[in-house]
């Protein structure tokens, strides 16, 4: 099979197609034949490795896992003997977990891992990018606590963890501020959002709001920067606090308030169950920037180190639809 394999860190050039072999599925595992996939952050920052203290994850001289890609859609090729929550020719998208490997034609994972079925309501393309922003969301919106009528900004709201805390928000009954470039204000209330700012101009400057939460998706502020928005009851979402402030941020909560959240995330099947159910009804829908074919890799990884996409980069490995 294919795969998009890198033997040391580096530039996307390190990036490379190979064939290899095709993973056979053990007894509890399903064989996954992958239709497409998505470049995030998180995987350029693997790859380079960014920051240094990846390697003590990876490998400290060349990567452990030479095949990248966190999410993906794909059909289940063939189930193991004691598989019973899938079997062949099921439509399924989902997070590989630390176990990575969605560059690739095929993949194995286990019947328990963060996967759910969905139909042909949504299109591969789209599955693909129901995973990595929308758990991450669902995770941190639910360590807040918000609720209905609470009043919620979105920081560096472009991104696909953005656009998906602006739906999720909005789903959940918040009024919501999204802070992005004036290019994208018109996808901001494409997506819901009852107020936009642009992070360059004055009005973001001048904002005298305090909100219920602040969510910053992107991490390219001074957490404390943030702390003046915050309601003293409220709580500051760091999504992009890095691995040391995620430690410690926590030990600090007791100097500050507003809550502070932070820390890695915990997915769960039932949050994908939603989001792909809000997906199939069209109440939520994930925003595509651009479409790589797997040969493409090394550019779609350039392309979102930039910083600069709107939404989701997906990345096709299989032309069927």
């Amino acid at each position: 099979m294919r795969a998009a394999v890198f033997e040391n860190y580096g530039s996307p050039d390190v990036l490379v197609i190979r064939n290899v072999a095709k993973p056979t599925p053990k007894h509890n595992q399903i064989l996954i034949r992958v239709h497409a996939s998505a470049v995030n952050s998180a995987d350029w920052r693997l790859r380079k490795p960014d920051p240094w203290g990846v390697r003590l994850f990876l490998g400290l001289r060349r990567p452990r896992i030479k095949i990248l890609g966190g999410v993906f859609s794909g059909t289940v090729e063939a189930v193991g003997s004691s598989v019973t929550r899938f079997r062949a020719g099921d439509r399924i998208f989902g997070s590989t977990g630390l176990k990575f490997g969605a560059y690739a034609d095929f993949l194995c994972l286990p019947e328990n891992a963060t996967v759910v079925k969905f139909s042909d309501r949504i299109s591969f393309g789209n599955a693909a990018a129901l995973s990595f922003g929308y758990l991450t969301v669902c995770h941190y919106l639910r360590k807040a606590q918000v609720s209905r009528g609470q009043h919620l900004m979105v920081y560096g709201a472009s991104g696909s963890v953005g656009t998906a805390a602006v739906q999720m928000a909005k789903y959940l009954g918040a009024k919501v501020t999204a802070v992005t470039s004036a290019a994208n204000t018109e996808l901001m209330r494409s997506l819901g959002a009852d107020r936009t700012l642009d992070y360059a101009g004055t009005d973001f400057k001048n904002d005298l709001t305090q909100y219920d939460v602040v969510f910053d998706a992107v991490g390219k502020t001074p957490w404390r920067d943030h702390l003046h928005r915050v309601k003293s009851r409220g709580a500051l979402i760091l999504v992009a606090s890095g691995a040391l402030r995620s430690l410690y941020l926590p030990c600090l909560q007791f100097m500050f308030r507003p809550r502070l959240i932070a820390g890695v995330i915990t997915e769960k099947v039932t949050d994908l169950e939603l989001v792909r159910d809000l997906a199939e009804s069209k109440q939520i829908q994930p925003v595509i920037d651009k479409i790589f074919t797997l040969e493409e890799i090394a550019a779609a990884h350039r392309y979102v180190e930039l910083g600069h996409k709107r939404g989701n980069v997906i990345l096709q490995i299989s032309d069927t639809e």
